[in-house]
């Protein structure tokens, strides 16, 4: 061997042994506890590191305002906000500002309707001439049930007139009298689809399942979520409409897309919202906090530890009937939540929120944002929900 090759080879052996102390270093670095917290993106299980990621999120979307919240067995464990509350306004949202929820409400009057359910009022099986005994109908609805309309499998088409949309009273007696007006149209004629078979998603036809609460109760639907859900459940922050406080900018506001501009909503306008007419389809507002007690609700029922409800009609609520719909909430199976997902999200095309129930992992996790942009909203939110899903199991360990 020449003394060329012997230099050779104890300069590469050199470059091994250097480069081996150095990955042994990097491993040990690495593999310590404190240095995976401070390197490891997927950790956003408390406030300061879902943060970062909400951060993240809205700079890769460009979405105006965002917020997270993150309860397991009950307890928040992380929840943050970041963004404007109207865009180039320099307010920053908040974790305790109010966002409009769409259609989420559904599965508030779903929830609503099962309470009346338990009380002998209405019955899932009940008839509309037998809810609506005063109410003309085509009598191709006669054998359309109380539980068709809250699976969307009432034959009813998705969404009333345009000309509705221009329907607002400033009074609930007469909000309620819009809205028999409305429904008493669609009923006049038959059904747009084939009840109990066809799966169409029907903004009317949950508006008639709010309509036909109020008239049992002889109060407006509003009323009754305020007084047989909203108070009992304590939801402090509930309202219908855009949430808006005593100036411009103390809650945010809705923001829609046209092209590639993004134009706020002043949410005392009229465009501001949906019609009102519609309703208990899908026009509460309600803070974080409050609607992830609202779904951990849902959370404890199955167990038998609600105050609303019994395990049996929240089974009831939960189980699907059509293309994995239940009673205002989607069921679904997935392995990132351990296995059943509970879950529905909303729009009214200037707002995006989405609530994530998960029972195996007695987990619920909240996102919104005030912007209107659904398809990138929800692309991002999906994806953080699955991160931060899989990262439950190992912070209770850790905790």
């Amino acid at each position: 061997m020449t003394p060329i090759m012997i230099r050779k080879i104890t300069f590469f052996s050199l470059i091994f042994f250097l480069l081996t102390i150095a990955l042994v270093s990097l491993f040990t670095i690495f593999s310590s506890p404190r240095a995976r917290a401070e390197s490891e993106p997927e950790m956003i299980l408390d406030d300061e590191h879902l943060l970062g990621a909400l951060q993240e999120l809205r700079q890769t979307t460009g979405l105006v305002g965002v917020g997270g919240l993150i309860m397991v067995d009950g307890e928040i464990i992380a929840r943050a906000a970041t963004g404007e509350r109207k865009k180039g306004s320099a307010v920053s949202v908040s974790a305790d500002d109010q966002w409009h929820l769409g259609s989420i409400t559904k599965s508030m009057t779903a929830t609503m309707l099962a309470i009346l359910v338990e009380e002998g009022t209405l019955g899932w099986q009940m008839t509309l001439p037998e809810m609506l005994p005063n109410m003309p109908m085509d009598a191709a609805w006669q054998n359309v049930t109380l539980h068709n309309l809250v699976t969307h499998t009432a034959g009813m088409q998705a969404n009333f007139p345009m000309r509705t949309q221009f329907v607002r009273p400033d009074d609930l007696p007469s909000l309620h009298e819009a809205r028999r007006k409305a429904l008493a149209a669609l009923l006049a004629k038959p059904p747009k689809h084939t009840p109990g078979e066809d799966f169409v998603y029907s903004n009317a036809g949950f508006t008639l399942a709010g309509f036909i609460a109020a008239e049992r109760m002889d109060q407006p639907w509003e009323t009754l979520m305020r007084e047989r859900l909203f108070d009992p459940l304590g939801l402090s922050s509930a309202g219908f409409g855009p949430p808006h406080g005593s100036n411009a900018v103390d809650q945010p506001w809705g923001h829609s897309k046209l092209f590639f501009m993004k134009s706020a909503k002043d949410p005392l306008f009229e465009g501001a919202d949906n019609t009102p007419v519609m309703g208990p389809a899908g026009i509460v507002h309600m803070s974080m906090a409050d609607l992830a007690t609202y779904g951990n609700e849902h959370l404890k029922g199955e167990r038998g530890a609600s105050k609303i409800l019994t395990a049996a009609s929240f089974k009831q609520l939960h189980t699907p009937f059509k293309e994995d719909y239940a009673s205002g909430l989607v069921v679904v199976e997935r392995d990132w939540a351990g296995g059943q997902l509970i879950w529905h999200n909303g729009s009214n095309t200037m707002w995006y929120a989405i609530m994530l129930l998960l029972p195996e992992k007695n987990t619920v996790l909240i996102f919104v944002t005030n912007d209107g942009d659904i398809k990138k909203a929800d692309a991002a939110f999906g994806k953080l929900a699955k991160r931060i899903a899989l990262k439950i199991d190992a912070w209770r360990v850790d905790d």
